[in-house]
């Protein structure tokens, strides 16, 4: 077969193939787009991610779940460790220092400011049959003041305690809750705070009992009561008889 008879059987194409044709060949081949369009469906996908992602947190819903692991109390933050077994509290205040805090004792509501430098509020009401432990004793350590005092019912075998703390304000401190422990979120004196059950506090180890805890923020002043069996109508009401 030679070129000679290639012309003489060659017939012109159809007028339509001819303009599909041209049409075809005319327009420039996108080769960016020939080996980008992967990576570029890739990016889309990580880009509607992110925004699902944070769609997500958010949502009221969310936002409550995570509130529910850390719930910061003015400078303590509360954090959630259940699910890793029991966790004791030995020293409820921040002891920052590797020796004991200075302590002062005022012996009478008006001299605490004296020594803490701020003016807490302080009980008016006590349960039946409980009274005061030895005068106040007021800590102070590198990033906060702390107020203390004890109180115990007639037999001595139950005990409740009244601690303020002014911290520093950028002061931070972290306690655990475990498995055996149970953290409400309730309003005390008009405050966002939380009711603990089931708390173990003691001295050592060898003493840990499990303890209530009311904890609330007002004036910039943590205020905490913990007690051995009192319940949160107890609690709340020498809450409000503060002044």
């Amino acid at each position: 077969m030679n070129d000679e008879f290639l012309r003489k059987h060659r017939k012109e194409p159809r007028p339509e193939f001819a303009e599909t044709l041209y049409q075809r060949i005319s327009k420039p081949m996108d080769t960016e787009d020939a080996v980008f369009q992967p990576r570029r469906l890739a990016l889309a996908a990580v880009t509607a991610m992110a925004l699902f992602v944070a769609l997500l947190f958010l949502s009221p819903g969310v936002q409550a779940f995570a509130g529910s692991l850390i719930r910061e109390i003015g400078a303590i933050v509360l954090i959630d460790q259940r699910g890793g077994g029991e966790v004791p509290v030995v020293d409820p205040l921040p002891t920052l220092m590797p020796t004991a805090p200075p302590t002062y004792y005022a012996h009478d509501d008006g001299e605490i400011s004296r020594y803490a430098g701020f003016e807490p509020l302080t009980p008016t009401y006590l349960p039946e049959g409980y009274s005061a432990q030895g005068p106040w004793s007021v800590l102070q350590f590198a990033e906060s003041v702390g107020v203390y005092r004890q109180y115990r019912d007639a037999s001595g075998g139950h005990f409740l305690v009244f601690n303020p703390v002014k911290h520093s304000a950028d002061a931070r401190f972290e306690q655990g809750y475990g498995d055996n422990e149970t953290v409400t979120d309730i309003t005390v004196r008009g405050q966002a705070g939380v009711w603990i059950t089931g708390r173990l506090f003691g001295d050592s180890p060898e003493t840990l009992q499990p303890t209530n805890w009311l904890m609330w923020v007002e004036d910039g002043v943590n205020y905490t009561l913990y007690g051995s069996e009192l319940s949160l109508a107890e609690m709340v009401r020498v809450a409000e008889s503060l002044k």
